[in-house]
């Protein structure tokens, strides 16, 4: 059959006529079918009943990257035989919609399929309808139209969309989505498992509803800062549907159209509570010692500096205590560091119990130990306390079975008299502590100018 149907047609002329004769009007009606053929949108073949092409127009020729020589007169199943279904599983010949609509006389409509384009290299996703024509008295169809539409970007926007949703839904931040006042239209798993409540919960509600009451003073300055901003970051503590609320590392995009109008904001958070224990604890470390958990070195500087800009602005005293413990390597080297660890927190724990809620105790260093008295209404109130400890420990303290016997020696050093800085104060409580391992131990001592110059012995200080 000679192919007539490789050039587009205008439409005649003549067919603005209302008058033909028969023969004129069946060439003009033939011409106009053609045109409609070449000019139509979709891909069109016709096929005989051995699926051999018979025709097919420039949309079909550009969709199968065949040309048009080669199709007719061919099986099309031999000019494409590369067709995938949806799952991108290759279909055999006899699984192939033309076969299956030559073999059934049933038409096929929008079925989609991968089809190899041999021009491009690749496969292009389309929807493909078959339309079987048979004759009078004929069960079999002679002939069969097949329509090609390209639906590619339409797939790969699925595609993209069903890959987005997978990973949406798989991982660990919840994320809802609001409209541009706010209310929520989507979300995913991980908000349903972080918030404990359904999409049937939240759909259509104000995004506040997740809003703990502790954020509701800076409420106002953050929707200033979302609307002024393209991204925001910040710690916003939410509401759980079961069990109270949770503090949540959240990030909020604003989405605008391309009038710059706000159209809606997505809301990606993190559950944090383990992020924030970590960070207290790490927090508590470093100004606290792990094993008493008394304020460290760091710490009571810090209480004792605060603490003289309280007392200069008020007029009022201070006093350093410096205790340091008699004896205590000889228990670490009898008895081991364990036991010396456990003493340690005994002793941490009386001292706490015999000073007043206001004063700071501290674990300065090895079997240092710091108290820091704040307002004493006079200079005696420090020798009292000082006693008191030194008489607590009279007390053997029971470790691993071990009735163990500790003594300690303490200086005291005032605030203004001994000192008008930290440092000072805490060097000259120090100094006052060495005299009174040199006066005999298990006593305490105040600082004063004297003891500047008086030599205490080195050998002394081992023995902590």
């Amino acid at each position: 059959m000679k192919n007539s149907f490789n050039q587009s047609l205008p439409i005649p002329t003549e067919l603005s006529s209302c008058s033909f004769d028969t023969d004129s009007s069946k060439k003009h009606r033939y011409l106009f079918n053609r045109y409609l053929f070449e000019k139509v949108d979709e891909g069109l073949i016709y096929l005989d009943a051995n699926s051999v092409v018979i025709s097919a127009n420039h949309n079909a020729e550009q969709l199968l990257g065949v040309p048009r020589n080669i199709l007719i007169g061919r099986k099309l199943l031999d000019c494409s035989p590369a067709v995938i279904n949806e799952d991108g599983v290759l279909l055999a010949s006899h699984q192939h919609p033309v076969m299956i609509a030559l073999h059934s006389g049933k038409s096929l409509k929008d079925v989609v399929l991968g089809l190899f384009n041999t021009e491009k290299q690749k496969y292009i996703w389309l929807t493909i309808s078959l339309f079987p024509e048979s004759r009078l008295g004929e069960s079999k169809p002679y002939r069969l139209l097949m329509t090609l539409k390209d639906v590619t970007s339409q797939k790969m926007a699925e595609v993209r969309f069903s890959m987005a949703s997978i990973i949406v839904n798989n991982i660990n931040e919840g994320i809802f989505v609001t409209d541009k006042e706010g209310r929520i239209i989507s979300i995913n798993d991980a908000f349903t498992r972080l918030t404990g409540f359904t999409y049937e919960d939240v759909f259509g509600q104000c995004n506040s509803i997740l809003i703990a009451d502790i954020n509701n003073k800076k409420s106002a300055k953050l929707n200033a800062d979302i609307e002024s901003s393209v991204n925001w970051q910040g710690e916003i503590w939410r509401h759980h549907k079961f069990d109270g609320g949770f503090p949540s590392w959240t990030t909020i995009n604003v989405v605008r159209d391309t009038n710059g109008q706000i159209t809606n904001y997505i809301h990606v958070f993190m559950d944090i509570t383990c992020l924030n224990k970590t960070n207290n604890y790490l927090s508590f470390l470093a100004y606290h010692d792990p094993l008493t958990k008394l304020p460290n070195r760091l710490l009571v500087t810090d209480r004792v500096t605060h603490a003289l800009q309280n007392s200069a602005r008020e007029g009022s005293k201070i006093a350093v205590l410096f205790l340091d413990l008699d004896g205590f390597k000889n228990i670490n080297d009898i008895y081991g560091h364990d036991a010396g660890d456990l003493l340690l927190k005994a002793v941490a724990k009386r001292i706490t119990n015999l000073v007043r809620k206001e004063d700071t105790v501290s674990r300065y260093g090895g079997d240092e130990f710091i108290v820091v008295m704040e307002k004493i209404p006079d200079i005696k109130n420090p020798a009292t306390l000082a006693q008191k400890l030194i008489d607590s420990f009279k007390k053997t303290i029971n470790i691993n079975g071990n009735k163990l016997s500790i003594s300690t020696s303490i200086g005291i050093s005032l605030y203004p008299s001994d000192g008008s800085d930290t440092g000072t104060l805490i060097k000259n409580a120090d100094t006052a502590m060495y005299l009174a391992k040199h006066k005999g131990r298990n006593n305490f001592k105040y600082y004063n100018a004297s003891l500047n110059t008086e030599k205490v012995d080195p050998v002394l200080s081992e023995d902590a």
